[in-house]
Formats: C-alpha cells, sequence, structure tokens
C-alpha cells in the first residue's frame, strides 16, 4: 500500500427536489489491513449518490507517479421519484414463506388493496 499516492474519493450527492448536487472530497491514506471509512452527511431527499476513486501507484524502477484507472459507483435512492407511479410490488422470504408487499413511493404500506 505504501506505493499507492495521492488517494482521494469524490463523494457526490444529488437531491431529488432541487436537483442540486453535493460534492464531498476525501484524502484517502491506505494502510495494510486497515479499511477506509468515509463520514459524511446525507440530507433528506436524496436521489442519488456517486463516489469515484482516483490514485497514483509509484514506480519502483523509475520512481515516477502513473496515474490509475479511476472507479465509481452510483447509489440511486429514489428511483420512482421523477415518475407517477405511486405503488411499487415488493416479494419477500419470511422463514420459509413469501410474502407480496405493496408500497407506497415512501415505503408505506397500501393496505386492502387487491392486487
Amino acid at each position: 500500500m505504501k506505493f499507492i499516492k495521492n488517494a482521494k474519493a469524490v463523494v457526490r450527492i444529488t437531491e431529488f427536489i432541487s436537483n442540486t448536487q453535493t460534492t464531498k472530497t476525501f484524502k484517502l491514506s491506505f494502510k495494510d489491513e486497515e479499511e477506509e471509512v468515509l463520514t459524511f452527511q446525507i440530507p433528506p431527499n436524496v436521489k442519488e449518490i456517486n463516489v469515484e476513486l482516483t490514485s497514483q501507484i509509484m514506480k519502483v524502477t523509475s520512481s515516477s507517479l502513473t496515474s490509475l484507472q479511476s472507479i465509481s459507483k452510483r447509489f440511486r435512492v429514489h428511483e420512482h421519484s421523477g415518475s407517477n407511479q405511486m405503488q411499487e410490488l415488493y416479494l419477500r422470504k419470511e422463514g420459509r414463506e413469501y410474502f407480496l408487499y405493496l408500497l407506497g413511493r415512501n415505503g408505506e404500506a397500501n393496505r386492502k388493496k387487491r392486487i
């Protein structure tokens, strides 16, 4: 891990109501046998969270830095926020049985509805 230099994580949080984006950059320092933990506040109306990791590696033979390919991962939180769909069916396994749940846009149960 001592050959990884200039590592950083960029976290972009997009809100679904105002469609604004908040960006936070973290400098990373990797250590053997340890996890790197990023702590940031998540606003209540999140549409998606995008995390991008970039770094450079030290070449031992030439003592020069080479950029590594960046890696990014997107986590979508509110899939139905822009649609007119107000409910969704979910199949859940509880014990040895399966149940269908009809949930509203905010995760509330829709009881006594015919499917």
